[in-house]
């Protein structure tokens, strides 16, 4: 789960595919995924902004 904490607006994309994306996110807005692969993420508001999902195996 995405939890936005921050005082503007961001998002969550799928970066490879672009196989999913939450859409913007304003102020204490979440959004859940249930990933079934490990994924690299980022914000497209922000690019800058990136991060990697790593299942437990």
């Amino acid at each position: 789960m995405f939890v936005n904490k921050d005082m503007v607006a961001h998002d969550v994309t799928e970066e490879t595919h672009k196989a999913w994306a939450s859409g913007p996110m304003q102020t204490g807005a979440t959004w859940k995924i249930i990933p079934t692969s490990d994924a690299d993420y980022y914000c497209s508001i922000h690019a800058v902004m990136k991060g990697k999902i790593v299942l437990a195996r």
